[in-house]
């Protein structure tokens, strides 16, 4: 799984007042869980972060296409209203309103560690 984000994150505070505006906040890393040892468990992405899956694009992408996609890969995926969890793979994807409308795009990516969803209180930090 890779990802490059446009809006890497720098500090503001070298920057001019003219260009101070054309800095975004970043796309990718913004939510993550960590261990009580502070190891990277899970991390979410979206908005325009670039998140690919064997060289698959998958942000905006249609919902039921990567549906197919990882079910291929993984036939025992958890599906809900929303998207879809392999266990297997260490990936989320979430589109509101999947399970209605299959062409909606994939709004969010989540890629976590073995055992991320079998933990309980993962311990999340904004």
């Amino acid at each position: 799984m890779t990802s490059s984000g446009r809006g890497e994150r720098s500090g503001a505070a070298g920057l001019s007042a003219a260009s101070r505006s054309e800095v975004r906040p970043p796309t990718a890393l913004e939510f993550f869980a960590r261990s009580e040892n502070y190891l990277l468990l899970a991390v979410d992405f979206w908005g325009d972060s670039r998140v690919s899956f064997d060289g698959r694009t998958l942000l905006g992408r249609p919902y039921r296409a990567e549906e197919d996609f990882f079910r291929s890969l993984d036939p025992e995926i958890e599906t809900d209203g929303s998207g879809f969890i392999s266990r297997r793979l260490g990936i989320t994807l979430y589109a509101s309103g999947a399970m209605k409308e299959p062409q909606t795009p994939v709004e969010a990516v989540t890629v976590f560690e073995r055992g991320y969803y079998e933990r309980g209180d993962p311990g999340l930090d904004a």
